[in-house]
């Protein structure tokens, strides 16, 4: 199912809910997962812009692992300066800075397989050797509560030790990256909530649930379902289970599209091709007699390794999709295509090489007989 047949869904979902909707999905594929970032912008303002003259309220159907947190501050932001009120949308998961983009929306529209995500940001930092290292900031926190609590230090030789050998383990200068993330992503969260939570008992909740994404939970990946989120203080909605029937079928296309289900794996890709069978042939012995001289000794091998290079190396691409912005009146999709190499050793090992040809988002324009408002602007609240 491709967009021009998602169409007919989006259509249906606006005629049950009397308001536009506008979708945004990245990929949640293993291997192939798309991120909020920041060239998300312009094809969702040209979404904005197409929305019908009058429009007071909108749908935004959600579905990311998350990403730039302040990509989802801007983008609801965008959203609010042309509507009073959003509604977010959750068929399936809205991760991290996607659950950041759901904090914005008057409701939170949950469908029964529908979850959430804690909001505390994962860093990513370059050792001084090069290589990448990955934690949480609350990894940090634990720690330094483990030393006093668990490990019972409590002199503070003890604790400055403990300290000098996380700073040992992670540069000084990125604990305090950490930190800095860790305030923004609670800033931004309650900033988002309170554009909607806007009385005065209510904006004080705001930074209370904030908080609690950010520091209750004790896995990154933890998901929060309609029950959980509403009792941190979140206005969860439930689908009807008319709207659950439409935003499933749109789950579904998307989960297929993406080949959600089935991990990116780039040698099992470059295997498929017929011209690759020769990779999984074991190779034939070299017979060299005993008694030959050495000179016809280096002759035979250099015969028998002209003939295991000499194979033709298939040319194998594959185009992914990882990212959708779409309506019933425009889409956008970023696609990436990669040319896969792979190599076998002489350990009959294999590796691979993935090269990006191009990358980018395309638009693609709906049919001119669909571009009409689905639903009178009077009629939505």
């Amino acid at each position: 199912m491709n967009y021009l047949t998602r169409i007919s869904l989006y259509k249906k979902f606006e005629l049950l809910r009397a308001r536009p909707l506008i979708v945004y999905v990245t990929s949640q594929r293993q291997n192939a997962i798309g991120l909020m970032a920041t060239d998300t912008i312009p094809g969702f303002i040209e979404q904005i812009q197409l929305l019908p003259s009058g429009t007071k309220s909108v749908d935004l159907l959600l579905e990311s692992t998350g990403g730039d947190g302040l990509v989802a501050w801007r983008m609801m932001s965008l959203l609010r300066a042309r509507v009073k009120k959003v509604n977010v949308i959750i068929p399936y998961s809205a991760f991290s800075a996607a659950t950041m983009l759901a904090l914005g929306g008057d409701e939170i529209v949950m469908g029964k397989y529908g979850c959430l995500g804690p909001i505390d940001p994962q860093i990513t930092a370059i050792k001084k050797d090069g290589t990448p290292q990955q934690f949480a900031y609350e990894d940090i926190v634990s720690y330094l509560s483990f030393t006093k609590t668990e490990a019972g230090l409590s002199e503070q030789s003890h604790l400055e030790a403990a300290f000098k050998l996380l700073c040992k383990t992670v540069e000084p200068a990125t604990l305090g990256m950490a930190k800095r993330a860790s305030s923004l992503s609670v800033t931004i969260g309650e900033k988002l909530l309170q554009m909607h939570m806007t009385a005065p008992e209510d904006r004080a909740k705001a930074k209370v649930i904030a908080e609690k994404l950010n520091k209750a939970f004790f896995n990154h990946g933890h998901a929060l379902s309609g029950g959980q989120a509403k009792e941190i203080g979140l206005n969860i909605v439930d689908a009807t289970h008319a709207e659950e029937e439409v935003i499933w079928e749109i789950h579904k296309s998307f989960e297929e599209e993406t080949e959600a289900n089935k991990p990116f794996d780039p040698i099992a890709v470059f295997m498929a091709d017929p011209n690759a069978n020769i990779y999984l042939q074991s190779p034939p012995p070299i017979n060299i007699p005993p008694m030959v001289n050495q000179q016809v000794a280096l002759q035979i091998m250099s015969q028998y390794i002209t003939s295991q290079i000499a194979a033709t190396v298939p040319d194998v691409r594959v185009k992914l999709k990882i990212a959708f912005i779409e309506s019933s009146r425009l889409a956008y999709e970023f696609t990436i295509t990669y040319k896969i190499l792979v190599t076998r050793t002489l350990e009959l090992k294999f590796t691979q090489s993935v090269v990006t040809l191009n990358s980018g988002w395309v638009k693609v324009p709906a049919p001119a007989t669909e571009i009409e408002p689905t639903t009178p602007a009077t009629t939505q609240t």
